[in-house]
């Protein structure tokens, strides 16, 4: 997977120029189908939630919704899923953004909002002897 951009060493110049078009108004998501399997569904409405699904057009909530009924038909198979078809749904999910990894690729960063505050800090140690010992 590749580094985040402030964790290169070297920031190279992209080799392909990128052209940018004008998309119009983002894609219309829509609820998941009721027929789909409920983890298809949570899948769908995880993309269509994701900050990166405000550059996705129609194409790719029509891609979505063929993945999520794939989806839905492997999970909802007589003897369960078959493995063979995992991979390229996985792969279907990456084309969707879904992962870091695939963000990291196409050089899309997703900066989480940081109010300042540091998260507290457990002594595992204190915390087991005072779990034992009460």
């Amino acid at each position: 997977m590749p580094k985040r951009s402030d964790q290169r060493r070297r920031r190279n110049k992209p080799e392909v120029p990128i052209e940018s078009l004008s998309g119009g108004e983002p894609a219309e998501w829509g609820e998941p189908l009721d027929a789909w399997h409920p983890l298809a569904a949570e899948v769908y409405r995880s993309v269509a939630a994701s900050p990166v699904a405000k550059w996705m057009t129609a194409t790719d909530v029509a891609y979505a919704k063929v993945v999520c009924q794939v989806l839905t038909d492997q999970l909802n198979r007589d003897g369960g899923a078959v493995a063979n078809a995992l991979s390229p749904i996985f792969s279907a999910l990456n084309d969707l953004l879904m992962t870091e990894g695939a963000r990291r690729r196409l050089r899309i960063e997703l900066a989480r909002d940081d109010d300042g505050d540091e998260a507290e800090v457990f002594d595992i140690e204190a915390v087991v002897n005072q779990m034992n010992a009460g």
